[in-house]
């Protein structure tokens, strides 16, 4: 199912269509770290609180974990202000090595996840972010601790 849903959301982060549905948007750019280092090749989503703030976004971070989110429905100038659930997830092959920023289905086969369950899901992520008109760059660090037996 992860397998499934991280490709989907890779996907429509590829093709977003550059149009508008009239929702006031914010760019939002950051950093996702694991202790303090970049967290490369991992998933970050916002997952709006409300249902009036529009479809949350996404995005891959890149080798120094910096990302920029795309809107999950592909509209253009960032994601709607407020507060977001933040999941992250981070799959690898069977060998460990992330998998690449263009993966296609048959990357997936045995390809395992990093990260907890709690941070995966967003509705159980202890992992908030609040936008704001003047947001300053979304720098999201993960405590060792979050990750129980689960390692990068």
């Amino acid at each position: 199912m992860f397998r499934n849903l991280y490709f989907i959301i890779l996907f429509l982060t590829l093709i977003g269509c550059g149009s508008t549905d009239g929702l006031n948007r914010v760019p939002v750019k950051g950093k996702l770290t694991l202790e303090g280092e970049p967290l490369p090749g991992a998933l970050v989503r916002f997952v709006p609180l409300e249902s009036k703030m529009g479809y949350g976004g996404s995005a891959v971070t890149n080798s120094q974990g910096i990302f920029v989110l795309v809107d999950d429905r592909g509209f253009s100038g960032g994601v709607v202000p407020g507060t977001y659930l933040i999941a992250v997830s981070k799959m690898v092959k069977p060998d460990g090595t992330g998998l690449p920023q263009k993966a296609t289905e048959d990357d997936f086969k045995g390809a395992r996840e990093t990260m907890p369950s709690n941070l995966v899901s967003a509705e159980n992520s202890p992992l908030r972010f609040t936008v704001i008109e003047s947001t300053p760059d979304a720098n999201i660090d993960i405590p060792t601790a979050m990750l129980g037996n689960k390692r990068k």
